[in-house]
C-alpha cells in the first residue's frame, strides 16, 4: 500500500506518519493538525500493518501515531518489528479502549505515550506529538552520548596505558565531551520544562530535589515553594500509606506500574494525578527516584460521573427486574388459581357426567350399579382402592357389595368391631383420616388388607334416620377433601335413589306378574282338582280288584303315581296363587331341620349322600309357621339332594348374625349361572327336565311371608341358599 502525505503548513517542522486502517479516523487526525498546529506538520498515512512496518522502518519520522488494533494484528507487534530494524521514530499509541493494561504494554515496546480516540483534541494530539519529539530527541541524544561517552573512555584508557604524551589531547577531548554534556543537559533542561506532565526528583528522605514548571499548572504552586520540602505534605492523608510504600518499592530497584494518589493544590482541595518513578542511581547505589506525574481529575470525575450513571441504571435495571418478578408471580399465581378452577370445573363435568349416566344407564342389577358407582368413585377423587358396602336394618352388619378391582369381596362384618373408617357408620357423618400412621392401624375391616393403606376417606349413606350403606377410598396422593366427599355423597345418593327406584320398580313387576299368574293358576288348579280327584279315586278301585301278578296291576301304579305328582303340582300352585295366612309359633330352629332332613333322608341314601346339620352357635326359638317353615327347608334340602353328584355331602348350617338367624344350605353339585340366579325365583323357570320351577318361587313367597330374605351366595364350588329370618321374630311376641 502506497504512503499518502498531506501537508497541513508550508513550512515543514515536523514529519509523522499515521499507521491506521480506518480512513475516518485518518481524516479527523489530520483535520486536527491541520487545524490546530502552529508548527506545521507532514502527514504521512499508512492504512496497513505491512505498509506501516515498511514506511516507519524505511523512512525517518520524527514521530508516528500508532493505532493499537491493526486488523488482526497489533501496534505493539508492529513497533517491536519497527524496532528490530532500527526505527527510532517517537512512538504515540491510539487507542479505542482505555485501559487493559494497555498503557504498560505500549510502554514496555518503547512508546512515548498513548491517546484514547474519544478523548483526543487538536491541542492534547499536538502536545502529546512535541512531548513524544522532544522526548525522543533527549532520549536519543542521551543515548548518542553515551554511546560517545563509553568509546571515549576506551580511547582514554587506550591512549593513557600507551604514553602519557598524548595526555594533553585527552583533557582537550574530555573539555569537549563536558561541553558536550552541558549541551546535552541544557537540551535535557529544556524538554523537562517545556514538558506538559510533572517531572519531578526526590532525594534521600523524601525531600524534593527537583519540580519542573508544569507542577504550578497542575497545583498552582511555584516549583521553587516546594523544592527543598518533604514530599508527604502534599500527600493526601487517606492515600500517604499507599504512595510510602510504592517508594520503599522503588527505591530497592522494584519496577511498579503507574499508580494514582490526590495532591493538595494552591487553591484548596486536591487533584488527583497519576505517577510513576523509577529509581536513580550513583554507582551501585540508589540515592533518590525519578518521576513523571500527569493531571487525571478531569478523567477521574469523567469516570465518577460514568459510574453513577451505570449504578443509576442498574439500580433501575434492579427495580424493574423485581417489578417483573412480582408481575410474573402474580400471573403464575393467576394461572394456578386458574388451573384449579378449571380442574374444578372438570371434576364437576365429570361428576354430572357420571351422575347422568348413573341415572340413564338400564342397570341390571344392585351390584352392577355399585361396581359403576364405585368405578366413577375412585376417579373422581384419584384413588388407588376403594369398596361399597351395605348395612343391615339395625345397622349391625355390613356386607361389601363392590370392593377394589381384582380383589375378591370381604365377608359380612360386625360394624362395631370395624376400624376408624366406620366411626361413618357409627356418628353418621364423613371420615377423613390423612395421617398415614393413623390410616394404616384404623383399616380393620376393610376388604383390601393387602392394600397398605396411606390414607381414606369414607361416607355414610341416609336412609331417614338409618344408615344404609357407607363407601371408602383410599391411597388418594393428595389430602382429602370437603370436595371429595361431596362427590362421594352425591354418588353414593344418586345410586341409593336409582337401586330404591329399580326395586321399586321391579317389586311392582313381580307383583303384577304373579298377581296374573297367582290368577292363572288358581283358575287351572281349579279345573284340575276335580277330574285329578276322580281319576285318582277310580284308579284306585280298579287297582284293588286286579292281582298284582296281572301286568295292568303296573300300568295301573303308574297312573296313580302320576296322578299324585298332577295333585301336588295343583297343590303348589294353588298355594303359590293365594295369600299365605302364618300360623305363629315359637318353635326350635334344630328341631324343624331334624325333621325336615327326616322326610327326605331315604332321597339321600339312594344318592349315598351325607346330610349334615352344623350349629355354630345356640338359636334362640323363633315365633314362625312351624309348617310354612318346613316345608321351605325342605324344598331346599330337595334342590341340594337333586344337585350334588352320589357320594357327596349336602350341608346344612345355622347360626346368629346379630339378631338375625341365618341357614345356609350347601350342595356340591356344579352350581347356578350367575347370569340365571335372578331367574331362578320365577314361577315354573326350571333347569331340570323333571322339575315344575315352583319350588324356590314358594320358598321365597314362604321366607317373605315371614319379613325374612332368600339369596344365593358365591363359594368356590357348589351352591348356597342362604334362608335369613330377622331377629325382630324372636322372644314372646305375638304372631
Amino acid at each position: 500500500m502506497a504512503i499518502k502525505t498531506s501537508r497541513m503548513n508550508s513550512h515543514d517542522k515536523l514529519r509523522v506518519l499515521l499507521i491506521e486502517d480506518d480512513e475516518e479516523d485518518y481524516d479527523f487526525i489530520r483535520t486536527l493538525l491541520s487545524d490546530s498546529s502552529p508548527y506545521g506538520v507532514r502527514l504521512d498515512w499508512a492504512n496497513s500493518y505491512e505498509s506501516g512496518l515498511a514506511a516507519l522502518s524505511q523512512i525517518s519520522y520524527d514521530a508516528c501515531l500508532l493505532d493499537f488494533a491493526l486488523g488482526v494484528r497489533t501496534g505493539i507487534e508492529l513497533l517491536s518489528e519497527a524496532r528490530e530494524k532500527g526505527a527510532s521514530a517517537a512512538v504515540i499509541f491510539i487507542t479505542g479502549h482505555e485501559g487493559d493494561g494497555i498503557d504498560l504494554k505500549a510502554l514496555n515496546v518503547g512508546a512515548t505515550d498513548y491517546l484514547v480516540k474519544g478523548e483526543i483534541n487538536a491541542r492534547t494530539l499536538q502536545r502529546s506529538i512535541r512531548y513524544a519529539v522532544e522526548r525522543n530527541k533527549a532520549k536519543l541524544e542521551l543515548k548518542r552520548y553515551k554511546d560517545h561517552l563509553e568509546d571515549l573512555i576506551k580511547q582514554r584508557t587506550s591512549e593513557l596505558q600507551e604514553t602519557n604524551l598524548r595526555l594533553r589531547r585527552q583533557i582537550d577531548e574530555r573539555l569537549g565531551v563536558e561541553q558536550a554534556l552541558r549541551q546535552s543537559e541544557e537540551k535535557y533542561r529544556f524538554l523537562v520544562n517545556s514538558s506538559l506532565d510533572i517531572i519531578y526528583t526526590i532525594g534521600p528522605r523524601g525531600i524534593i530535589t527537583s519540580l519542573n514548571p508544569a507542577f504550578r499548572r497542575v497545583t498552582g504552586w511555584q516549583p521553587e515553594e516546594w523544592v527543598g520540602r518533604k514530599y508527604v505534605s502534599l500527600i493526601h492523608p487517606d492515600d500517604l500509606p499507599i504512595v510510602l510504600e510504592r517508594r520503599q518499592k522503588a527505591e530497592s530497584g522494584a519496577d511498579l506500574p503507574p499508580a494514582e494518589t490526590r495532591v493538595l493544590v494552591k487553591a484548596g482541595g486536591f487533584r488527583v494525578i497519576e505517577f510513576q518513578s523509577v529509581p536513580i542511581y550513583a554507582g551501585n547505589s540508589i540515592v533518590g527516584t525519578i518521576g513523571t506525574a500527569r493531571d487525571i481529575t478531569n478523567r477521574k470525575e469523567a469516570e465518577e460521573k460514568l459510574r453513577r450513571a451505570r449504578d443509576d441504571l442498574e439500580m433501575r435495571v434492579q427495580k424493574r427486574t423485581e417489578e417483573l418478578a412480582d408481575a410474573n408471580l402474580a400471573l403464575i399465581n393467576e394461572i394456578i388459581e386458574r388451573s384449579r378452577i378449571e380442574e374444578a370445573l372438570r371434576l364437576n363435568e365429570k361428576r354430572l357426567e357420571a351422575l347422568l349416566n348413573l341415572s340413564q344407564t338400564q342397570w341390571t342389577s344392585d351390584r352392577e350399579i355399585a361396581d359403576y358407582v364405585l368405578e366413577q368413585e375412585m376417579k373422581l377423587t384419584r384413588s388407588e382402592a376403594g369398596a361399597v358396602g351395605f348395612l343391615d336394618k339395625e345397622e349391625k352388619v355390613l356386607t361389601w357389595c363392590s370392593a377394589v378391582p381384582g380383589q375378591i369381596e370381604g365377608p359380612e362384618i360386625q360394624t362395631g368391631e370395624a376400624g376408624t373408617w366406620a366411626d361413618a357408620v357409627r356418628n353418621r357423618g364423613p371420615v377423613v383420616q390423612n395421617d398415614v400412621s393413623i390410616a394404616q392401624a384404623d383399616q380393620k375391616g376393610l376388604p383390601f388388607p393387602h392394600i397398605y393403606l396411606r390414607r381414606f376417606a369414607s361416607v355414610p349413606l341416609l336412609d331417614g334416620e338409618r344408615v344404609a350403606a357407607v363407601t371408602v377410598v383410599a391411597n388418594k396422593n393428595e389430602y382429602y377433601e370437603q370436595s371429595d366427599l361431596r362427590q362421594l355423597a352425591l354418588l353414593m345418593d344418586g345410586m341409593w335413589k336409582l337401586i330404591q327406584r329399580e326395586r321399586s320398580m321391579k317389586a311392582l313387576k313381580e307383583a303384577e306378574n304373579l298377581a296374573a299368574i297367582g290368577r292363572a293358576l288358581s283358575s287351572v288348579a281349579h279345573d284340575m282338582k276335580t277330574p285329578l280327584v276322580a281319576i285318582g279315586g277310580f284308579a284306585r278301585q280298579v287297582q284293588r280288584h286286579i292281582e298284582e301278578s296281572d301286568p295292568d296291576w303296573a300300568k295301573m301304579g303308574i297312573i296313580l303315581c302320576e296322578t299324585e305328582r298332577l295333585e301336588k303340582l295343583v297343590e303348589d300352585m294353588l298355594d303359590f296363587s293365594k295369600p299365605l295366612q302364618l300360623q305363629k309359633s315359637h318353635e326350635e330352629i334344630d328341631a324343624i331341620l331334624q325333621e325336615s332332613v327326616a322326610v327326605i333322608k331315604h332321597l339321600a341314601e339312594e344318592k349315598k349322600l351325607e346330610l349334615r346339620v352344623e350349629a355354630l352357635e345356640f338359636a334362640p326359638p323363633f315365633l314362625l309357621d312351624r309348617l310354612r317353615i318346613k316345608r321351605a327347608f325342605i324344598n331346599l334340602l330337595t334342590n341340594a339332594v337333586e344337585a350334588s353328584p352320589e357320594g357327596q355331602t349336602v350341608t346344612i348350617c345355622y347360626h346368629m348374625l346379630a339378631n338375625d338367624l341365618v341357614v345356609d344350605f350347601t350342595d356340591s353339585g356344579p352350581g347356578i349361572a350367575f347370569e340365571i340366579r335372578n331367574e331362578i325365583f320365577l314361577p315354573f323357570f326350571t333347569t331340570r327336565s323333571e322339575g315344575t320351577g315352583l319350588g324356590l318361587p314358594i320358598v321365597k313367597k314362604i321366607v317373605e311371608a315371614h319379613e325374612g330374605s332368600l339369596e344365593v351366595l358365591d363359594t368356590p364350588r357348589g351352591t348356597t341358599f342362604r334362608l335369613r329370618l330377622p331377629g325382630h321374630c324372636q322372644g314372646n311376641e305375638s304372631a
